[in-house]
């Protein structure tokens, strides 16, 4: 057991463009905490079929009626995959990806937002290394 899993914090999630390092820091970040690291791609299959009515649709999203078709009926499972992904890794680094948190229906918006309210780091800009140094120092502050 982590020390950190007997602190009431919320799992840290990181967010941003494909390409800037989330998982890499995440992995870091990770180690240093004795959490886990969940990737959203590796989980988000799973969470698609729970709710997809359609499993093509949660398979192969482009195969539905069009494209703006297959991106509405995409963009439910992504805010359903974020409710859940937060729901089962309560002690986690999360690398999430921009993707699932942007939203363009209200209600969906607000169920994203209302999951991710706990903590979200937008990591941009920062080596991994110096992104998992400042993180750390945050979550100790936090946890002090």
């Amino acid at each position: 057991m982590s020390r950190w899993d007997t602190l009431v914090i919320p799992p840290v999630v990181l967010i941003g463009p494909v390409g800037v390092g989330k998982s890499t820091i995440a992995g870091l970040l990770a180690a240093r905490m004795g959490w886990p690291q969940v990737s959203m791609d590796a989980v988000c299959a799973g969470y698609y079929a729970e709710v997809s009515e359609d499993q093509a649709v949660a398979e192969r999203p482009e195969q539905a009626a069009g494209v703006r078709a297959a991106y509405q009926a995409w963009k439910p499972l992504e805010a359903y995959a974020v409710e859940r992904i937060l729901a089962d890794h309560q002690h986690a680094v999360i690398d999430l990806g921009g993707g699932h948190s942007v939203q363009e229906d209200p209600t969906l918006f607000a169920r994203v937002q209302a999951a991710l309210a706990k903590l979200v780091v937008y990591t941009a800009g920062q080596t991994p290394g110096q992104t998992c140094d400042a993180l750390y120092r945050a979550l100790v502050r936090t946890a002090s």
